[in-house]
This record gives structure tokens, sequence and C-alpha cells, in this order.
């Protein structure tokens, strides 16, 4: 049996490093308020802005802010885009539009107007 020597080495913070590629600016929907539009303008802000490592809290508030119009825009306009309130705008978006309830009642509400099918014929 041979016997290992180990060095212990401490291990070193990652450094981020922007990525080298550069791929399509990607235009992100305004908001305007219908719920059943939320999930994917959130998503796609999300994805976009909100977990980017390399946008300040800041510009991501100014981003979210500049994503809205109408009824969104007017529920949190009176919010300083600021860093510090960039949690607040975000949690004051997905108490009003995050609701799935809503959603599911539009959705049902559109399958009860539908008309049947009477004929087999396009």
């Amino acid at each position: 049996m041979s016997s290992m020597s180990l060095t212990s080495t401490p291990l070193l913070p990652r450094t981020l490093i922007a990525p080298a590629i550069k791929l399509p600016t990607i235009k992100l929907e305004c908001f305007s308020g219908d719920i059943e539009s939320w999930p994917r303008s959130w998503e796609q802000f999300q994805s976009s802005v909100d977990t980017n490592l390399y946008v300040s809290q800041i510009n991501k508030h100014v981003f979210l802010k500049g994503y809205l119009e109408r009824e969104p825009k007017h529920s949190v306009e009176g919010i300083a885009k600021a860093a510090e309130t960039y949690k607040e705008t975000k949690r004051i978006l997905q108490v009003k539009y995050g609701d799935t309830n809503p959603m599911i009642h539009a959705h049902l509400d559109y399958l009860e107007d539908l008309k049947p099918i009477r004929s087999a014929t396009p």
C-alpha cells in the first residue's frame, strides 16, 4: 500500500468573467396588465435581467419599470428607482399579477364561450 501526501491548498474564489460570445439583443415585451401575458413577461424579464449578475440592482429596477405600461406602470409609479426599492417593486407586481386564479378563470371563460362544432366539414 503506497502512502500519498496531501497538501492543503486554499480554494480561490471564482472571479466573474463576462462571456466572450456576442449574442443578439433580446427585445422584451412590455407588460400592460393582461393577466394572461404576465407569466411569459415575468419569465422573460427574470431570465434576461433579474438573474443577470452583471446588471446592478438600480439598473434592474430601471429596466423593470421601463417594461411596464398602463395599469402596472401606474401601480409602481410612486416608487423611486433605487436599488433599495427594487425588491418591493417586484413584490407588488408579483402579488398583483402573479396570482394564477384570475388567469384560470379567464381560460375557463374562454372555453365556455367557444361555439361547438356541429359538422365534420372544415
